[in-house]
């Protein structure tokens, strides 16, 4: 071992020095410390202490880089170069300082609540980042600071982004909040980790835990190949997982600071008095302990455990650093298995065939058994005070008054964590169970572990038992349904309420055993060093027939059941002793089960006892505790499941398809009605007795989309609904362009159909039976208008252009006035259009109007407002047709004598495609048609008196042919022009 320690005499101001804090730069190390005004430096290269630099006062922080020392006294900063020399104000703080950190050429000053960042050459302030509840100290890693929080609890790290210029980003803290020791400095760690000085490495991207180093430490370094950390006294090295290394014990008191210079790490004592220089290659695991053969020797067992053979017992014995190895088979030691320090707790984990032993301030190794070598297992965040192995997990509790429970997988990852927990120190996991027991004060506890993913949740608690029968050890029955306490107290193992006591009253046990289903204690006569074994009835009174006594000290009880044996191990002189109990099987309620295999072993009239609440199934009336009685659940010995809906012998709550419709119940709306599968609209009736399974109206009978309330008819079975389709009669013509959108033969409206005027077209009214006519065309401006012509002589000037009907004027054979009797003939020059695929039209323009006797031929003004209201279906003598309903407003004017004259006519008119005027009503009077014969604009005669025509018929008989009719306005109130020639004076 190489070692080097210097004992430096103590300068002025040395004395009950502390250090505050170190730097190191150029193979330099500088240190400011407590009640001293100088700044001290120590030479790595030259191993010495270089003379100090004097202050002006009590130093709080300190900063070095290549060219600079900077030095905080308290609220003022001051910068000098490496020797002290031009001193000079750099930076003055509101805030008191207590810490520097630095990103390239950026300082970051650290106050309580306040961080500063300032340009290092120019002094000049670049960001200011207030905090609540911030801690001074930093740690500039990575290119961010890391600190933690401070005056506030819980506590936690801090993470606080910084960008190329040095401004202040986002910060942030870790997911935990009290879960982990938060520590005060934070370190680099290998691949982007930090680790805080409370032993806790963190995920540097996330802030998520990553491992510990088994303990808070004073400092540490890192190299290329391992850390190298200073705690207590010692010097540990890790390697980049971390696990543990090496170990060297310094001689010095109270080291604070460490520091590296080629293959030595140098070792400062807290006051300066001594640096200790150690070589890395010293700081090595120490060599395992001689393997110690224990027969005859005295010796305690402080952990017993029984191999997975059933053979070999484990006994640590600390004393000796060994683990003895006993084979009950040859009732002789077997080689031991040495050790390298003392360990705190032992554990056999079966799964792993492993040894698992904790070592203060968290540390873990296991001892692989298939070829004894010892291995280090990662670090417990804190000091382990219980360990438990449970099936391929490891269960650590850690030390505090709130205790943490971890749990980790064989290959060492943490998996996972309970937060605050009761402090244990001992564990005991049942796998029948998949639970771990405990005990905290006086009160018993357990866990329930998920074995596949080792994670666990909170069972059941006793309550608190005041007698002192809440001790250690913890022991349950092989059937489960028990649980001893070493003070007699005997519980249920699930509710963890209590059955009584062995005996009469509590009593303190060595230790406790299971056998046969009998409970067997240990324990001493009166103080003495005499061991008794008893055994008890399941009415948990005494068997004196099983009671053994001998004198030697009692230690421990391990049960062979497969050999009816019961193993006693005592201390005689101080050696220990492994004496065999023969123990046979008892029927104590003789019911034909033995107490091992009857669930309830003092009830003649019950052996079994499925859902473990102490009521045999015999009497019990829901033996699963599904809360399904027997009577009515169709699996009655599984909790889980209780109907069967298909029958098919898998319960409804595993059977992917309860109805066994051949559709799995997740995609089935019936899983317990094996008629019925989905419910499209949602309305509690299955589509397949639902008659509008989407519920929009339309029966799936007629629905094109039964399963589609938007859609319900496809006009040209393209399988797109018409409500979605752009062209519903795929004529290519989107709808919003195609008057006819369900007919394929004709996209254009055309306004011409509506009024065939053909000469040999004749309609009958409702009013006076009296029939029109289409006459003779005649000429307007060159177009071809045809009049319809009533029996008075009264006519209205109709004409068809392209897809148009136009509006030319009127004319009244006859009209009597107060000023004498005239005919009157007003004609346009245009046509206004009748009907219009739009809703309203206006036009106006001029004309004439010839006035007999008298007046003659004038000019006129007129204008003409059309609203089409579109489509609607009416019925009439004639029958049922689609109409397209127009409202006409006619108004025309002329001068008389210098007067002003006003012709007007208004009317509602219902026209019906290749039919003609089917309705009208003007003056409050409506006139149906009754029969009718056209020449359809697609050629043919279509007549009607009654019954069906091409649209929809539903009409009655009505008679045809002529007759007189008003010789007024009125026109068989038909078309009664209401024409009003008045003179305006």
């Amino acid at each position: 071992m190489r070692m080097l320690s210097l004992l430096l005499l103590p300068l002025a101001g040395w004395v009950n020095a502390a250090i505050l804090d170190s730097k190191i730069n150029n193979n330099v190390v500088y240190f400011i410390a407590s009640e001293s005004i100088e700044l001290k430096r120590y030479s790595l290269l030259q191993e010495t202490f270089l003379d100090p630099i004097p202050l002006s006062g009590q130093p709080t922080a300190l900063h070095v880089n290549d060219s600079a020392l900077y030095v905080s006294y308290g609220t003022q900063t001051y910068k000098m170069d490496l020797n002290g020399g031009n001193t000079e104000l750099f930076l003055s703080s509101a805030k008191a300082i207590e810490d520097i950190a630095s990103i390239g050429s950026v300082l970051f000053f650290g106050a309580q609540n306040t961080i500063q960042s300032v340009d290092a050459q120019t002094a000049s302030i670049i960001d200011e980042m207030n905090r609540n509840y911030g801690a001074a100290e930093l740690s500039a890693i990575g290119g961010s600071l890391w600190s933690t929080s401070a005056g506030v609890s819980p506590a936690d790290i801090r993470n606080i982004s910084v960008d190329a210029n040095g401004s202040f980003g986002e910060e942030t803290d870790s997911p935990y909040h009290s879960d982990y020791t938060i520590g005060t400095e934070a370190f680099p760690l290998y691949d982007d980790r930090v680790v805080y000085n409370s032993g806790i490495a963190y995920n540097a991207a996330d802030r998520t835990y990553n491992a510990a180093l088994g303990g808070s430490f004073k400092d540490l370094l890192i190299t290329a190949e391992q850390l190298i950390v200073l705690r207590n006294s010692a010097l540990l090295a890790y390697d980049k997982t971390p696990l543990i290394t090496g170990v060297f014990d310094t001689s010095l008191e109270t080291p604070t600071r460490i520091a590296k210079y080629d293959d030595n790490i140098f070792v400062f004592e807290d006051d300066f008095s001594a640096v200790q220089k150690v070589a890395i290659g010293d700081i090595k695991l120490p060599a395992l302990a001689p393997t110690v053969d224990p027969t005859g020797i005295e010796y305690t067992p402080d952990s017993i455990e029984l191999d997975k053979d059933g053979d070999t017992l484990y006994l640590l014995n600390k004393e000796h650093l060994n683990i003895f190895r006993w084979s009950k088979s040859q009732q002789a030691y077997l080689e031991s298995i040495p050790l390298s320090a003392e360990p705190t707790k032992m554990v056999y984990a079966a799964q792993q065939d492993r040894i698992y032993l904790s070592f203060p301030e968290g540390t873990i190794k296991f001892i692989d058994l298939s070829n004894y070598s010892l291995a280090p297992f990662p670090a417990a965040p804190d000091e382990i005070t219980s360990l438990a192995p449970a099936e391929g997990s490891l269960i650590v509790a850690t030390a505090g008054s709130w205790s943490i429970y971890y749990s980790y997988n064989a290959a060492g990852e943490l998996v996972f964590n309970s937060g605050s927990q009761y402090p244990s120190n001992a564990f005991y996991y049942i796998d029948t169970l998949d639970r771990f027991y405990y005990m905290t004060g006086s009160s018993i506890f357990y866990q329930t572990v998920d074995h596949l993913t080792g994670t666990f949740e909170y069972g059941n608690n006793s309550g608190s038992f005041f007698d002192g029968s809440a001790r250690n050890p913890l022991r349950i029955s092989e059937n489960g349904h028990y649980l001893v306490t070493g003070g007699g107290r005997v519980l249920d193992a699930d509710g963890l309420f209590s059955l009584g006591t062995l005996g009469e009253k509590a009593e303190y046990y060595r230790d406790v055993a299971w056998l046969h289903g009998n409970a067997f204690t240990l324990r001493s006569l009166g103080g003495t060093a005499v061991s008794i074994v008893e055994r008890w009835q399941p009415n948990f009174q005494l068997d004196s027939s099983g009671t053994y006594e001998t004198t030697a000290e009692p230690i421990a009880l391990v049960p062979f059941a497969e050999q009816n044996e019961l193993l006693l191990i005592t201390l005689l002189s101080g050696v220990p002793q492994f004496t065999l109990l023969p123990y046979s099987e008892k029927d104590f309620d003789q019911d034909g089960y033995s107490d091992t295999k009857d669930a309830i072993p003092d009830d003649g009239n019950e052996w079994l006892d499925f859902d473990r609440d102490r009521i045999g199934d015999n009497a019990d009336t829901d033996d699963d505790n599904d809360t399904y009685t027997d009577a009515d659940d169709a699996f009655p010995f599984n909790k889980s499941e209780w109907a069967d809906t298909d029958g098919d012998n898998i319960g409804d709550n595993a059977d992917t398809d309860d109805d066994n419709d051949g559709t799995p119940d997740d995609s089935d709306r019936f899983p317990l009605n094996s008629s019925e599968i989905s419910d499209h609209d949602n309305d509690g009736t299955g589509d397949n007795a639902d008659p509008d399974d989407d519920n929009d109206g339309i029966e799936d009978s007629v629905d094109a989309f039964p399963f589609n309330f938007a859609e319900s008819k496809d006009a040209d079975g393209d399988g797109t609904g018409d409500n979605a389709d752009l062209d519903d009669d795929n004529d290519g013509v989107e709808d919003l362009d195609d008057y006819y959108p369900n007919d394929p033969t004709r996209s254009e409206f055309n306004a011409s159909v509506y009024m065939p005027l053909s000469s040999a077209n004749r309609w009958t009214y409702n009013t006076n039976n009296s029939s029109v006519k289409t006459g003779n065309i005649v000429t307007v401006k060159g177009i071809d208008v045809s009049p319809l012509e009533f029996p008075s002589g009264n006519r209205l000037y109709f004409a068809t252009k392209g897809n148009e009907l136009l509006f030319y004027g009127l004319s009244l054979g006859s009209m009597e006035t107060s000023f004498g009797t005239y005919s009157v003939d007003a004609v346009n020059t245009k046509g206004t259009p009748l009907i219009s695929s739009g809703f309203s039209y206006y036009t106006s323009g001029s004309g004439t109007v010839e006035i007999k006797p008298t007046y003659g031929i004038r000019g006129t003004s007129w204008s003409v407002d059309l609203y089409n209201s579109g489509e609607e279906i009416v019925t009439v003598p004639a029958g049922t047709y689609t109409t397209q309903k127009v409202q006409l407003d006619y108004w025309a004017t002329t001068v008389i004598d210098g007067a002003e004259v006003a012709i007007s006519y208004f009317a509602l008119i219902w026209f019906a495609e290749d039919v003609g005027i089917v309705q009208i009503e003007e003056n409050g009077i409506l006139s149906k048609m009754v029969s009718f014969t056209t020449v359809p604009s697609s050629g043919g005669t279509t007549s009607n008196s009654g019954g069906s025509n091409g649209n929809t018929s539903n009409g009655g008989g009505g008679s045809s042919g002529g007759g007189g009719g008003s010789t007024g306005l009125i026109l068989l109130l038909l078309l009664g022009s209401a024409i009003v020639i008045r003179r305006r004076k």
